[in-house]
């Protein structure tokens, strides 16, 4: 089930909390790029990002806004 806009996934160590399940938050990250990719429409993608920000909690929230608008650097990192 999806949360709706304002509500907070919740993030504790819980066992039926799957956002503590190991690589929980990075299966989602990926979900959302791999939806991305094969989504046509802006406005579908749009609401895909937004859907994604209100579900994540931070510091991940921010991770992800940075990988999707190239602010990451790795400078240990070069490109091939």
């Amino acid at each position: 089930e999806r949360a709706g806009r304002g509500e907070k996934v919740p993030r504790g160590g819980r066992a039926d909390d799957p956002a503590s399940a190991p690589g929980a938050l990075m299966q989602a990250f990926a979900a959302l790029v791999d939806r991305l990719i094969y989504t046509t429409g802006r406005n579908a993608k749009l609401a895909l990002i937004a859907d994604y920000l209100v579900a994540t909690p931070d510091p991940d929230r921010g991770w992800a806004l940075e990988a999707l608008t190239g602010g990451l650097d790795f400078p240990a990192v070069k490109s091939a």
